[in-house]
């Protein structure tokens, strides 16, 4: 069969193969096509360079993505370091002075069984005074006070002579609240909540 490609200088060489890019020409005169036997030996005719082979690719394809998480990581940690240093900047002398003391200064009121307590107490570094209105069904008593505050445990003696003294101990429940309970003349462990007003 005719050559239909000898007009541009093509020469056939082998029967059913591809053939490859040469040609006779000023460039590489009297070289005929060459059955092309892949994108091997293309890469092999272009100076010997090798195309990788599926499982190095496959490596290749790993180690990419192991840089992107390792990269990932390493944002994420500084990112963590960045916003604990914030948060230790936004807390100011919170981080290194130590918390104030609670104080039990003020006006503290509750009810006890058919008696109503008003207790006004001045804290000052643990040593409790202050004055006491105790009423009942009689009327108002108004009373001495004197004990200590440990926190969270506060005890302190209500008196009036020439009436028998009795006793609040309890505890802090929180910065407004005192749970416990009274003791002497008359009271036996008479359960009590004084709430500061």
């Amino acid at each position: 069969m005719p050559n239909p490609l000898s007009n541009y200088g093509i020469k056939l060489t082998g029967r059913g193969h591809r053939f490859s890019h040469h040609r006779d020409s000023p460039s590489c005169p009297g070289q005929t096509c060459r059955p092309s036997r892949g994108p091997a030996a293309y890469a092999e005719s272009l100076g010997g360079a090798r195309l990788p082979t599926p499982s190095e690719r496959m490596n290749t394809t790993a180690r990419s993505h192991l840089l992107w998480r390792c990269r990932w990581a390493r944002a994420i940690r500084h990112a963590a370091i960045a916003a604990g240093l914030l948060q230790a900047l936004a807390c100011g002398d919170a981080t290194t002075s130590p918390s104030k003391p609670p104080s039990l200064t003020g006006t503290w009121v509750g009810i006890a069984g058919d008696y109503t307590f008003a207790v006004v107490l001045n804290d000052s570094a643990g040593v409790l005074s202050g004055n006491a209105t105790l009423t009942t069904r009689h009327g108002p008593i108004d009373l001495a006070v004197e004990g200590t505050f440990v926190a969270p445990d506060a005890a302190f003696t209500m008196s009036l002579a020439p009436l028998q003294p009795f006793t609040f101990t309890g505890s802090l429940a929180h910065r407004d609240e005192m749970d416990g309970q009274l003791d002497g003349s008359g009271f036996t462990a008479l359960k009590i909540v004084l709430n500061r007003t």
